[in-house]
């Protein structure tokens, strides 16, 4: 069985099991597929730090979309198959225009009487992943700022604690 094989096996097995993959286990996947057995020779392919593409499998950091785009556009994979598994909104999203689609051999002619012509129907079906690749990218990008909110909200927080702190302990003293 070949990886291709074996990687859509593990997606047809995840997708049933309802197990949810992370970005950074298809970002590890990817990377041994593509022949990277350490993260240390993908970092510097990549020019990455060593410990930046360990963050990213480990799940302790999310690669922002640039960076995502760059790691798919060099592992030459679309940023879906990065994506595969992760979050259920976006699997269903995929799904809904895989099945329209038709897995990208639309039955666009067929439905409209077999009244288009090869080429239209491939610019049809272009549009069609251009606009889910571009609402897959705004995804991205609200999620990003999501995860940044997070972090602020975290560091007011914590500035908050260490205020009230202060007073607490000025109030002790004063």
């Amino acid at each position: 069985m070949t990886c291709g094989n074996l990687l859509g096996l593990q997606r047809a097995i995840s997708r049933e099991s309802a197990y949810v993959a992370t970005i950074g286990e298809n970002i590890r996947a990817a990377r041994i597929r593509a022949g990277y057995a350490t993260g240390k020779a993908f970092a510097a392919a990549i020019a990455a730090p060593e410990s930046r593409i360990s963050e990213w499998e480990k799940d302790t950091y999310k690669p922002r979309l640039a960076t995502l785009l760059r790691v798919a556009t060099f592992l030459r994979l679309s940023i879906d198959d990065l994506l595969d598994g992760v979050d259920s909104d976006y699997d269903r999203a995929r799904n809904d225009l895989t099945w329209q689609t038709g897995d990208l051999q639309s039955p666009l002619p067929q439905q409209l009487g077999g009244s288009l012509d090869a080429a239209t129907a491939t610019r049809m079906e272009q549009q069609h992943i251009d606009d889910f690749s571009k609402k897959a990218r705004e995804v991205l990008q609200l999620s990003d700022k999501l995860n940044d909110l997070a972090t602020d909200l975290e560091e007011i927080r914590k500035a908050a604690e260490a205020t009230a702190s202060r007073r607490s302990h000025h109030r002790k003293t004063g």
